[in-house]
């Protein structure tokens, strides 16, 4: 579960999905700072190792079906390139930095949904939206790779625009869904963030 508590009273709860046993979302303490509303998606080194290269030995069209680019560095202003696949594989089972930036761009079936809420931390772990709702139907909701999937998140969405220090109308967040741009919102107010378990 992830409870919202103000003045020690709660007022919000959703259900969520965590990390699975073999890739646990760890256990610390953080200040969520800000949300990201259509956000990208970088794909972590480990989880191109681990997901996308063995999904690309499958099905070499994955990269387009899912509206993921690829970048030759993490640079400002990287080129855009379509990547060797062969080169690629080589390092599935190596230790070395993946020679390529894989983006997931803003979308409907975004891996983060549509908006993530972030605390920052040293495990690069977050709260975030999800394309796959229908693992919150399980019992046992242990599926991410460590981030947490939110059953609710437009409702806490809602919730912490009374943080933000700004009047966000539904016309102008309709607006910034409908932009498909990445935006970021800040609070003015940090909130601490517990990760614990039960």
């Amino acid at each position: 579960k992830m409870r919202f508590y103000q003045n020690g009273k709660q007022i919000f709860e959703s259900d969520v999905v965590v990390g699975r046993i073999d890739r646990p979302t760890p256990i610390f303490d953080s200040k969520m700072t800000y949300m990201f509303l259509n956000p990208t998606w970088t794909i972590p080194d480990n989880l191109v190792r681990r997901d996308l290269i063995p999904m690309l030995k499958k099905n070499p069209e994955y990269l387009s079906e899912h509206n993921i680019h690829v970048y030759t560095s993490y640079k400002p202003g990287a080129q855009e390139v379509e990547p060797d696949f062969e080169k690629l594989f080589g390092y599935e089972h190596d230790d070395r930095p993946i020679p390529y930036r894989f983006v997931q761009f803003p979308s409907e079936n975004n891996a983060l949904g549509k908006v993530k809420f972030m605390f920052p931390n040293k495990y690069s772990v977050y709260l975030h939206d999800t394309d796959n709702k229908k693992l919150f139907g399980y019992r046992y909701r242990v599926f991410s790779s460590g981030c947490m999937r939110i059953e609710k998140p437009f409702e806490f969405m809602h919730l912490l625009f009374n943080f933000t220090g700004e009047n966000y109308t539904e016309e102008k967040i309709r607006s910034i869904f409908a932009s498909n741009q990445p935006t970021t919102i800040r609070l003015k107010k940090q909130i601490p963030v517990h990760i614990v378990y039960f």
